[in-house]
Parts: structure tokens; C-alpha cells; sequence
């Protein structure tokens, strides 16, 4: 699944659509329209949820498809009015149900979780692609992968693993960015902007500010806020 934004100006994406006359391609675009406030409702009570224990802005926010399914596989309880605001908190919440679900199936100590994601995020980071071959991830127990790919957080076509989303390959880069050292400027200075780097920085950008005395202020970068310690006099 991809992005309208990067289905009109990533050229790669293109090519796999070459002809839309062309009975011999395999290859077909689906469009994933947002659903109407009576369809989330008709989806919630199906699932087993009330809908009138939702607020208005959360049944506006599971209009879109996609965070309507981080809904039902983040665990909410269906007797209680649910907590979330944002497509973030959803995302939240599906990393930490979907985390819990694998470590349940395969116990492994320490739990390799934060290792494959972060693993997968430097890997398609590097190559800017969507899926790494299946030998970069031979450190991992396969068991374990092959649950990941059974919670539908990975996906594993035989020979490369990707992200069941690619909006969740944002948010896990967002996450993992975040445990390591390196400035968001400095990522950006170091690679070419191209649209998957584009991608990949707005989820950091909205990541809580630094906590007062961190030495750092936000600057512009290519139209994209972020952070640069007070050290970085230079002008941008």
C-alpha cells in the first residue's frame, strides 16, 4: 500500500503500471477511500464496540482506513470508552498490543522487538526501499519473524521482509530515531531529500519538544522543522 503523493511523483511506483490498457499486467491500482461516519459506526458494532461511547473527533479520525485497522488491532476493551486522540496515540497503542501479542507466542529473553524494528528502519533507510532481503534478518530467531509476520506487522513474500504499512515504517523510524544520538538535521545533511526521505520526516517532527536546558532550538530544513543544538551557528 502506498501513498497517493508518492504514487504522482515517485516514478518507480509508476513503472509498475505501465500501460493501463495492458491486459497482460498484474499489476492494479486500488484506490482506499476515507469511510463515511455511518460506516465507522457500522464497522465498531460489528467488531462488538458501542458506538456512542466515541467522541465525535474519534469516529472522524477511523474515517481513514488505515487508522480505523490500527484501531481494531491495538486491544481496546469493548465495553469501555476508548483513549485516543490522534493517529500517533493509535500507533502507539498497536506497537505496544502487537509487541505484547508476539512475546506471548515466543518467549525469548532479551525480547528482540526494539532490534528488528530499528534493524528494518536503517536497512530500508539506507537502500530507501521498502523491504530488505531475508538474509539481513538471519540474526533473528525465525520463529519469531514469522509471528511478526502473523500479527500483520511484517510482511514476508519468501525472499524480503517489509512493514505491513508503509505509514508504520514512519512511525517506527519516528520511534527508534529517537533512542539514538543523532540530530534530525544532521540526517537530512547527510542524504539527498529525495521523496522517501521526505516521508520519513514529518512523524519525527512532531515527536515532544526536548526538555528545557537540552541546548537545542528548531530550525528550517527544506521546509521541514527540526532540531539543531546551540553548538550549530550556521545558517540555514
Amino acid at each position: 500500500m502506498y501513498r497517493e503523493f508518492d504514487w504522482q511523483h515517485d516514478p518507480r511506483l509508476r513503472q509498475l503500471m505501465p500501460c493501463s490498457n495492458d491486459r497482460n499486467q498484474q499489476n492494479e491500482r486500488i484506490e482506499v477511500a476515507e469511510f463515511t461516519i455511518a460506516e465507522v459506526e457500522t464497522i465498531l458494532a460489528d467488531a462488538g464496540f458501542d458506538p456512542a461511547l466515541f467522541h465525535k473527533r474519534q469516529l472522524a479520525l477511523l474515517r481513514l482506513p488505515q487508522n480505523m485497522y490500527l484501531f481494531l488491532e491495538a486491544g481496546f476493551d469493548v465495553s469501555r470508552a476508548p483513549a485516543f486522540g490522534t493517529a500517533k496515540e493509535l500507533f502507539d497503542r498497536y506497537w505496544n498490543e502487537k509487541r505484547r501479542s508476539v512475546a506471548e507466542r515466543v518467549t525469548l529473553s532479551p525480547d528482540p522487538w526494539l532490534e528488528v524494528m530499528q534493524t528494518l528502519c536503517d536497512e530500508m533507510t539506507s537502500t530507501q526501499q521498502l523491504s530488505v532481503p531475508r538474509e539481513r534478518m538471519d540474526g533473528f530467531p525465525l520463529d519469531y519473524l514469522d509471528q511478526l509476520a502473523f500479527e500483520g506487522v511484517l510482511t514476508f513474500d519468501g525472499r524480503r521482509y517489509g512493514f505491513g504499512h508503509e505509514s508504520f515504517f514512519d512511525y517506527c523510524f519516528a520511534r527508534v530515531f529517537f533512542t539514538g544520538s543523532e540530530s534530525l538535521v544532521s540526517f537530512l545533511e547527510m542524504s539527498e531529500q529525495h521523496l522517501f526521505r521526505r516521508a520519513q520526516v514529518p512523524r519525527p517532527s512532531d515527536q515532544p519538544e526536548p526538555p528545557p536546558g537540552a541546548g537545542a532550538h528548531r530550525v528550517r530544513v527544506g521546509g521541514v522543522r527540526a532540531r539543531r543544538s546551540r553548538g550549530d551557528s550556521s545558517d540555514r
